[in-house]
């Protein structure tokens, strides 16, 4: 099924597979969805804006959108929003946009846009683990539940098209921003700037821009 379109521009929706939806029990602490309420955004495809009015939800376990034209529809009537190459998916003011997946060129994820400029755009990955639980064996252990925990890996990503992770490190961090890597550590140090923090992270990579 698609959803109406302008400028020509089609966006698919696909039905989600029994068991597609959640791979948790009520048991299970945590979700694989980023957020557990659906937020008003729009979609778009190369800039063109393909629908202007949607209710979204993102599974960061499985890197897909989860759409319902009306919010008060059940999530049954939910249904997927088919991934397509440089896809922007805005939803509460954040942009997701979708690019060929940094370790395999061959796959499209869903990359938060934190910040674009001139020379490099800061992404984040937003990714829900699970790990599986287990029974007790015996009377004197207890029941392990199933559990999604969060995990983000930040990249820098060059106007070709190249990514780069950024490491835990952060002066293999300033080594990133290659022939200006001395005036981005200078400018971290002299506002103390952490590199764990968001906003420090977007601030910093704005500044290299601006060189």
């Amino acid at each position: 099924m698609s959803t109406s379109m302008r400028n020509g521009a089609q966006v698919n929706m696909l039905g989600v597979a029994p068991g597609g939806r959640l791979v948790t029990d009520e048991n299970t602490k945590g979700s694989p969805f980023l957020e557990e309420d659906y937020a008003p955004g729009s979609l778009y495809l190369s800039e063109d804006l393909a629908v202007a009015k949607i209710y979204l939800k993102y599974n960061a376990h499985r890197d897909y959108f989860l759409a319902k034209i009306d919010p008060l529809h059940s999530d049954d009537q939910a249904q997927g929003v088919t991934k397509t190459l440089n896809m922007k998916v805005i939803m509460n003011n954040d942009v997701y946009v979708a690019l060929p997946n940094a370790e395999n060129r061959y796959d499209l994820q869903y990359y938060q846009v934190m910040s674009e400029g001139p020379k490099m755009s800061l992404l984040k990955k937003n990714t829900k683990l699970f790990k599986e639980g287990f029974r007790a064996s015996t009377h004197l252990t207890r029941d392990v539940p199933s559990t999604y925990s969060d995990r983000s890996v930040y990249y820098l990503r060059d106007t070709e098209g190249n990514f780069f992770e950024i490491p835990k490190s952060s002066k293999k961090t300033f080594a990133l921003f290659k022939d200006h890597s001395k005036e981005v550590a200078s400018t971290a140090k002299k506002y103390k700037l952490n590199l764990k923090n968001d906003a420090d992270l977007v601030r910093l990579v704005s500044y290299y821009n601006r060189l």
